[in-house]
């Protein structure tokens, strides 16, 4: 691996759930991801939605902001600080743009002016659109501000663009994965993964 790459992320469809020839990636240090791809026509509501938050497109440059500092937070084991903060900025430039082509938006969930959770829905220009890191703040977890939020932006990317299928990608068997199926996501296909970081390099 050359000095300089402290981070490597390969996947792949599995729509049959065939794992594929991972060995030579394990035994590279590789760590091993099973994903499941799941849609929905129209999410339904959580069974116990939020009532303290209001979830809507993000309108100005502070709640972007704001949306960057709640990925940082819930940024991965491994990831350094300096380093994983400069990737998710280039990453939330490219949704702005992406949003003001017309593909669709950042959302966030909000208590007064403050974001707690946020997400993104794009779509492809025929219809399908995909949820793009879905985050909430850990001071504010399991408070139904996920689903709610899920749900709701669900809701107005359906009624904006008129798509007809909604994708979203968890862990196999975690509980994202569980609380997507609780809003009517149904399991549709399997993706594999493999991952790689510079542990030592990484902030403990």
């Amino acid at each position: 691996m050359p000095p300089e790459v402290e981070h490597q992320a390969i996947g792949w469809d599995a729509p049959d759930g065939e794992t594929g020839f991972l060995e030579p990636f394990v035994q590279a240090g590789f760590s091993v991801s099973r994903d499941v791809v799941l849609t929905t026509s129209a999410p339904r509501p959580p069974a116990r939605p939020s009532a303290i938050v209001s979830v809507r497109p993000l309108r100005s440059p502070a709640e972007w902001s704001q949306a960057l500092d709640v990925q940082m937070l819930c940024r991965g084991e491994g990831h350094e600080e300096a380093g994983y903060r400069e990737f998710r900025q280039r990453a939330m430039d490219r949704y702005r743009r992406m949003e003001e082509a017309g593909l669709g938006h950042w959302y966030g969930a909000f208590i007064g002016d403050r974001l707690v959770a946020d997400l993104g829905v794009f779509h492809d220009g025929q219809g399908l659109g995909r949820y793009q890191s879905v985050e909430t703040h850990p001071v504010f977890r399991r408070q139904g501000i996920a689903g709610t939020m899920i749900y709701e932006a669900g809701r107005q990317a359906i009624s904006e663009r008129g798509l007809h299928t909604l994708v979203i990608i968890a862990e196999e068997d975690a509980a994202p994965a569980r609380l997507y199926q609780s809003l009517g996501f149904v399991p549709t296909e399997r993706s594999m993964g493999v991952v790689w970081w510079d542990r030592q390099g990484a902030e403990v």
